[in-house]
């Protein structure tokens, strides 16, 4: 009888503190996700500028390898290029350095949070 009762007063004793775990666990939890959220939607707006930034160094990587294959020399502007972008809050004009055998390029970002890209 004594080990039955004592037997059932541990299993007891263990399954309050296994209540007492799950809360504090999913409290924790809680909060996080809700901080996560915030974070995530500040990241995806970020993101998406940025996305405009990659799209024009993408754009004019490939506008640079089109006119190598037809000139043997890469373009110095956005003109020799052939490639317009339209307005950009975002970023400004980008920078094209090049010569017959290599050409970089910059987009610096007209924002604070946002982040430069450049490409070669």
């Amino acid at each position: 009888m004594i080990v039955d009762y004592f037997c059932h007063n541990q299993m007891k004793l263990k399954f309050t503190y296994l209540n007492v775990a799950v809360m504090f666990l999913a409290t924790l939890a809680t909060a996080q996700i809700h901080s996560g959220i915030s974070i995530a939607q500040t990241t995806a707006i970020d993101q998406s500028q940025e996305v405009e930034g990659k799209n024009m160094v993408g754009a004019i990587n490939r506008s640079q390898q089109s006119v190598h294959v037809e000139r043997q020399a890469f373009g110095n502007n956005i003109n020799e290029l052939g490639v317009s972008f339209p307005d950009n809050p975002y970023y400004g004009e980008p920078t094209i350095n090049a010569t017959d055998t290599l050409a970089t390029v910059i987009v610096k970002a007209a924002q604070q949070g946002l982040r430069s890209f450049s490409g070669a």
